[in-house]
């Protein structure tokens, strides 16, 4: 399969470079409710780059708490999740960790 480059599929930007590393982070819907990212853009009103790393800091430092149902911690939906990662190993990508 050719890479595809820099390109968008209408929602995240995609970077498909044959040999590229790249890291993946699975978070679940609750873990940071839409409702609380909304409430922090409306507080941050300094410039756009300083706003996108204090959100940045905000969402990380939340999703660190462990709000939400936390599904991945029951060992069989953690079990599911690895199975579907492992499943495409060396056919689609290689897994490294």
């Amino acid at each position: 399969m050719t890479p595809k480059g820099h390109h968008q599929r209408g929602y995240l930007p995609h970077r498909d470079y044959g040999g590229a590393l790249q890291a993946i982070t699975f978070r679940l819907a609750d873990s940071l409710p839409v409702h609380v990212v909304e409430k922090w853009k409306a507080e941050l009103q300094s410039s756009e780059e300083e706003n996108q790393k204090e959100l940045t800091r905000r969402i990380a430092h939340y999703e660190d708490a462990g709000h939400g149902n936390c599904h991945l911690r029951d060992p069989e939906v953690a079990k599911i999740v690895q199975d579907a990662l492992i499943r495409d190993h060396d056919a689609e990508y290689q897994l490294i960790a």
